[in-house]
């Protein structure tokens, strides 16, 4: 897949700047720049999240850590979930109901078409991705749970 993304990522338009991530634990931490994209074998998790909130679009797998942290970070989504893996696929169904991701098939996935989904993305989901954030912003989640809690403890 990160050779996918590697070779797509060099045709890009130099109007882009692309970080893409290996997820490689053994491998060295800063990154290497090749022409308008930069490639790091391995992120810390601080820089890693960082770069989502430079990020205009996330392009990812499909896991909910990563769908999570851009919804909260605003950011709308290409999704490309690994073949035969249903609980990504799932789950980047749902991001692309909420209006907040578009889907690739990797089998399908070349340069032209991952140029297109990430305009497309930035174009029609930028909004519902802002919106859902600032919804789950405005929710009070410890509020929630001391609700939940005092109920389940009125009830016993």
């Amino acid at each position: 897949m990160y050779d996918i993304l590697l070779e797509v990522g060099l045709e890009f338009p130099e109007d882009y700047e692309l970080i893409l991530s290996c997820g490689d634990p053994n491998g060295s931490v800063g990154g290497k720049r090749i022409e308008n994209l930069v490639v790091h074998e391995w992120m810390t998790e601080q820089s890693y999240w960082r770069t989502f909130e430079r990020a205009d679009v996330i392009v990812s797998r499909a896991g909910h850590e990563t769908i999570m942290k851009a919804v909260s970070e605003g950011k709308p989504l290409v999704l490309i979930p690994p073949p035969n893996h249903t609980e990504q696929a799932n789950n980047a169904k749902r991001a692309e109901e909420l209006g907040v991701a578009v889907v690739l098939d990797q089998s399908r996935l070349d340069a032209a078409m991952l140029a297109e989904a990430i305009s497309r993305t930035l174009r029609d989901n930028r909004e519902s991705a802002l919106r859902l954030s600032e919804t789950l912003g405005s929710e009070s989640g410890v509020r929630a749970v001391v609700e939940a809690v005092s109920q389940l403890v009125a009830t016993t």
